[in-house]
């Protein structure tokens, strides 16, 4: 078998090119395949076979060397920035927000929803690893989604509603939704590195994923008591290995982050306000398209029938605007969310209000 179909269960470890030695105390305790070893974090591997730290990176990178083929495009995103003929998206299911974006979200570089918390981040992922899963001819790419929570649990009960929803609309996939959205909690910044060196190439492989959502960037980062260096190192180092993995694989990266308070009204980011994305220009500088949603100070009244039953409702209406893109101009535009995930404003359909405050 070649190494660019290598079966993950196939014992490897004996083909490396590696010391000996480390060889001989991964194959001692039990690791002796590409996934055994990759799905398990550095820390684990120390502690159950006595190798060193510089010894179990030794060691993982070997494997990723063995089982990954070189990339077909050099690293230095991007190759041609203006060129978006070959790009790929994954649709929004939004058509205002596709609008704006040329389509969706890229199959290029790394994208980065930020807003309050209560904006609405998290639905717009919910519904574009809902979306990547559908079959081409209903607009998906018929893909498997890989979910990284760092902050809090997942909305499993509010993503199956969704699910509902999109049943409701025949909107559904080849396999059940869930069987192919592949969810993941990390706590720290350090194993979210090393899960995108190591471990999401070979998932990427094995389940053909095809859209990689981070909710949020920043919250393994603000926890963390290691100092600014190491941070900044490591949010380097992830923001590189981030844009590898998508230009490698042909993967959509999108990460959702927080905002923090502005020092001014006109700041360097090119957002008038009091916030600013999170992380600093560190990561500003990482990030391929950056999309901020807000709340405005209106809702769009509706009567729905449910239940036989006439009901008024009322959904806040939220603005999603371009903040910067090498190949978008900066627009915006206004969109729902309601029981059934991001929809557009039909304003046929109901009346604009202001919000109670």
């Amino acid at each position: 078998m070649s190494k660019n179909s290598i079966d993950p269960n196939e014992k490897i470890i004996e083909e490396l090119d590696i010391n000996p030695r480390i060889a001989a105390a991964a194959q001692r305790n039990g690791y002796t395949t590409s996934w055994n070893i990759l799905i398990s974090s550095c820390s684990e591997l120390q502690q159950k076979t006595g190798l060193s730290a510089n010894d179990v990176d030794q060691l993982m990178c070997a494997v990723a060397s063995y089982i990954v083929k070189p990339p077909l495009l050099p690293l230095n995103f991007p190759c041609s920035i203006g060129d978006t003929s070959e790009v790929s998206y994954v649709s929004s299911g939004c058509n205002a927000i596709d609008n704006i974006l040329k389509g969706g979200i890229p199959f290029r570089g790394i994208t980065e929803i930020t807003g309050q918390s209560g904006s609405g981040k998290t639905q717009v992922g919910l519904q574009l690893a809902l979306r990547a899963q559908l079959p081409k001819h209903l607009g998906g790419f018929d893909k498997c989604v890989a979910y990284i929570c760092t902050e809090s649990q997942f909305p499993a009960a509010r993503l199956q509603q969704m699910v509902v929803a999109f049943h409701r609309k025949k909107l559904i996939p080849k396999k059940p939704f869930t069987d192919n959205l592949l969810i993941h909690h990390i706590p720290d910044m350090d194993s979210l590195a090393d899960c995108v060196q190591y471990q999401l190439p070979v998932l990427v492989k094995k389940r053909d994923v095809g859209l990689l959502i981070i909710d949020s960037i920043a919250a393994v980062f603000r926890v963390e008591e290691a100092g600014e260096d190491s941070r900044y190192k490591t949010l380097q180092t992830l923001g590189y290995r981030l844009h590898k993995l998508a230009m490698t694989y042909n993967v959509a990266v999108l990460a959702i982050n927080q905002v923090t308070s502005a020092l001014s009204a006109h700041n360097f980011f090119g957002i008038e306000g009091d916030i600013v994305p999170a992380l600093g220009l560190s990561w500003a500088n990482l990030v391929t398209t950056r999309l901020m949603i807000s709340k405005t100070n209106k809702c769009f009244r509706v009567n729905k029938r449910l239940n036989g039953n006439l009901d008024t409702r009322e959904y806040r209406i939220r603005k999603i605007q371009v903040i910067s893109c090498p190949w978008l101009s900066k627009a915006s535009c206004n969109y729902l969310v309601t029981e059934d995930g991001v929809e557009d404003l039909q304003l046929n359909n109901g009346d604009i209000v202001f919000a109670h405050q």
